[in-house]
């Protein structure tokens, strides 16, 4: 409390961890530098249930390698840490599921809980999602990263007063030759029944210590 302060706000998107890290696995497939082996079949259906397997029975890696993927979806443990820094009213946490099915309604009670206008215009229209392609062109999206790496690391830092307006520029820039140079990578990526109980396995203590914490009935409505 003496570090953040009585006014600092904390938000959460939370979505079905089970559901989150075989999307996470799926995005990782942008990767540009992954070309080579899509074309050679090497992400196929059955891979996830593999990566989850080695990931389960691999304590190496559960403790170095793969751990941020699986960790970055243990809500629990971030929220039991964020509330002993800040107090429970100074934090929102919303559910991915209900954004996705009503953005207006969830979108307005996020504004009233930072203290914005609720009346001012906005565009809810849900555009597609970009990630879980590799690129046609290789080197097109090579080429476009490291242009886009550069203009982070040195122009934004070094030229302040452009800021904003050129970066924004920049991020639409990257992400339309992302989208015309891409195809999609993950139609025959799945998760079988028994990795996806393994997954409600893994989550669900955790799960239980989000719900004790908040209060809340997220394990219910997750189905873990």
């Amino acid at each position: 409390m003496k570090v953040f302060g009585t006014s600092v706000k904390l938000i959460y998107l939370l979505r079905n961890p089970v559901q989150a890290v075989f999307s996470m696995y799926k995005h990782s497939l942008v990767d540009a530098d992954i070309y080579e082996d899509i074309k050679k079949n090497m992400w196929t259906e059955g891979c996830f249930d593999s990566y989850v397997e080695d990931y389960l029975n691999n304590l190496e890696r559960r403790v170095y390698g793969q751990r941020s993927l699986f960790a970055l979806f243990l809500y629990g443990r971030y929220l039991a840490t964020a509330l002993k820094y800040v107090p429970r009213q100074n934090i929102y946490v919303i559910l991915f599921e209900d954004f996705i099915a009503d953005p207006e309604k969830e979108t307005k009670k996020l504004l009233k809980f930072i203290g914005a206008s609720t009346d001012i215009p906005l565009n809810y229209h849900m555009t597609e999602n970009v990630g879980n392609r590799v690129p046609k062109s290789y080197r097109t999206l090579k080429a476009a990263k490291s242009k886009f790496a550069f203009w982070h690391h040195f122009y934004v830092p070094k030229v302040p007063y452009l800021g904003n307006t050129v970066e924004r520029i920049w991020d639409r820039w990257y992400w339309t030759i992302t989208d015309k140079a891409s195809i999609h990578t993950d139609l025959g990526i799945t998760m079988n029944k028994e990795t996806l109980e393994k997954l409600k396995n893994f989550y669900r203590p955790d799960v239980e210590l989000l719900d004790a914490t908040l209060h809340t009935d997220f394990g219910k409505r997750w189905n873990i």
